[in-house]
């Protein structure tokens, strides 16, 4: 597993990933199609990058904990949208709310 960043300029992105030459050329992919509006995007867009170079920062398993401390350490030129979700707990019970409010919003369909 990687933890990678992008840097554009003054800012910087960071992210994790098995597969990171697959991750680059999403990330590229992205990029030219101009359909996804996240932060990375819109600032490279917005500076002229057109094309995105990750650079690996760490190799290793516990992946999420470094990525999450270096979202969280960053200072305000960090284009991450949003922080990792660290347990399997957190994330099994925002699907379950999720599923719940779909399941609410059918029946009240009918």
């Amino acid at each position: 597993m990687f933890v990678y960043c992008i840097y554009l300029g003054d800012y910087e992105y960071y992210g994790s990933t098995r597969h990171i030459q697959k991750r680059q050329v999403l990330h590229n992919s992205r990029l030219r199609k101009g359909q996804c509006k996240a932060n990375l995007y819109n600032k490279a867009r917005e500076l002229g990058i057109d094309k995105l170079d990750l650079i690996v920062i760490y190799e290793g398993d516990n992946y999420k904990d470094i990525e999450q401390e270096l979202i969280l350490n960053a200072d305000e030129n960090c284009l991450n949208m949003q922080s990792v979700i660290l347990d399997r707990e957190r994330s099994l019970r925002l699907h379950r709310e999720a599923q719940r409010r779909y399941i609410l919003k059918i029946k009240s369909k009918n």
